[in-house]
């Protein structure tokens, strides 16, 4: 159980810096998007993940697709 809440820690952490970096490059992330959404999808869709992760990964696709709008 120690190992699974660490994980989720991480991903949560990995979350807030996509966001950040998101804002911060006011959508220069256009290359790496097929990389990340698949994701933030798995995050959402895993029966097995916590709220807190799930609000991360919303927030996160928030902001992609307000700040990448193609």
């Amino acid at each position: 159980p120690k190992l699974f809440w660490a994980q989720i820690s991480v991903a949560i952490g990995v979350l807030v810096l996509l966001r950040e970096l998101t804002t911060v490059l006011h959508g220069g992330l256009n290359d790496q998007l097929a990389a990340i959404v698949p994701g933030v999808v798995a995050c959402l869709a895993d029966k097995s993940s916590n709220s807190n992760l799930k609000i991360e990964s919303l927030v996160l696709l928030r902001i992609v697709l307000s700040s990448h709008p193609e």
